[in-house]
């Protein structure tokens, strides 16, 4: 943050506890295709799986913001810049949780110079509970789910095609093979690059 930026937000404090994790996008993307002019078939470029930044009110279970940053590997820069919109925007919290070393690592500078208390936790449950809620609502979104099962087996039935799925996106799935959600074909399937990852 720039000097401006942090005296402005320092002067705005909410007070409360937030939480937030970087994690990598589950349903891949390519520039080629924005918008949809593009037919994946007819893409050029390898699909990319880029990062994302949740943010939440830990003291309100409320999401205030999620942002998907352009670049799978360049993105510590629009990441940072999107949790210092939203502070713009809401306030600087008391405090901020974290779960992993990647979001520790990216928040790290601008919580300290901002005077953010940041901690690392083992786990932040509002915030996980918050995050597999949107990512199952965003895979299997309501009234599509039998079109969507077809879908997923026939794209992780092509040769190699499981093994380029994240691990992020690879345990909701086994999560949800775990509360009978799956289909037997599915879930045999997944079982068994969950074991070959050492994930089951």
């Amino acid at each position: 943050a720039d000097d401006l930026t942090r005296a402005r937000l320092t002067q705005r404090r909410g007070g409360g506890q937030w939480g937030a994790r970087v994690f990598r996008f589950f349903q891949p993307m390519s520039a080629e295709a924005q918008g949809g002019s593009i037919p994946v078939e007819a893409l050029t470029e390898a699909p990319i799986y880029p990062y994302m930044i949740a943010v939440m009110d830990l003291d309100n279970d409320l999401v205030l913001g999620m942002t998907l940053s352009d670049d799978a590997e360049d993105y510590a820069d629009a990441l940072g810049g999107a949790f210092l919109d939203i502070a713009r925007a809401q306030g600087l919290p008391r405090e901020l949780l974290v779960e992993d070393a990647r979001t520790e690592a990216l928040l790290a500078d601008v919580c300290g110079q901002l005077g953010v208390a940041l901690e690392r936790r083992d786990a932040v449950p509002i915030l996980d509970a918050a995050l597999e809620d949107f990512v199952e609502k965003t895979m299997w979104p309501e009234g599509e789910e039998a079109a969507l099962y077809g879908d997923l087996l026939d794209m992780i039935s092509e040769s190699g095609a499981l093994e380029q799925v994240p691990d992020a996106a690879l345990e909701q799935m086994l999560a949800m093979v775990g509360r009978g959600e799956m289909p037997e074909a599915l879930e045999r399937i997944l079982v068994e690059e969950g074991k070959r990852r050492g994930m089951v």
